[in-house]
């Protein structure tokens, strides 16, 4: 038996109806997948730009104590360089002096001092002091106004000067290194971040 055609169109009408609301429950179902998957994307895309600002922020200290560091080794070059230069001038004075000492003693003082106690021996003299120990003498008193002078300018402890008889002064302590290098500071950081993305 066939249905009178209202009935029929109200069927049709109804059933596409429905095939409507199932397409539309499945497109809102996707539209909050999709919105969760938004949220989901903004808070770690907040967390990445957080991170990031974090590590050029460390970059940059770096790069800031690199530069310093360059510039103390540049300095320490210029300073080496003077002091090579010093030294290569002292050690020339040194040879010049060295060679005028030897001339003053055995040219000039050997000759006239052996002419002289020649002379005194003759009237029944006794012949002069050995010319090292005059100059051991003379360095003994040296040495010592030189430790005192240290002393008194702080260069040399009383308790140091005692142990040494050259007075050499103590060696100079060794820079203490910086209290966080930027390893640490780098290690620090690395585990921040770490703990950021968990």
């Amino acid at each position: 038996m066939a249905l009178p055609i209202d009935s029929q169109n109200a069927t049709d009408e109804q059933m596409r109806r429905l095939e409507s609301l199932a397409r539309m429950r499945k497109r809102i179902s996707r539209l909050s997948e999709i919105k969760k998957s938004i949220f989901v994307a903004s808070q770690r895309l907040e967390k990445e730009d957080a991170l990031l600002n974090e590590i050029r922020a460390e970059k940059r200290l770096l790069e800031q104590e690199r530069l310093q560091l360059l510039a103390t080794v540049e300095q320490l070059d210029q300073d080496i360089a003077e002091l090579s230069a010093s030294e290569d001038s002292l050690q020339t004075m040194r040879t010049e002096t060295s060679k005028q000492l030897d001339t003053l003693r055995d040219d000039e003082y050997a000759p006239l001092k052996e002419r002289i106690d020649q002379a005194r021996q003759k009237v029944g003299l006794s012949r002069l002091p050995n010319l090292q120990e005059e100059v051991e003498v003379e360095m003994l008193s040296y040495l010592e106004e030189r430790r005192n002078r240290w002393r008194e300018s702080g260069i040399l402890q009383p308790d140091a000067a005692a142990r040494s008889p050259t007075g050499t002064p103590p060696p100079l302590s060794q820079p203490s290194s910086p209290s966080v290098s930027a390893r640490e500071r780098q290690g620090s950081q690395s585990r921040s971040i770490r703990k950021r993305k968990k």
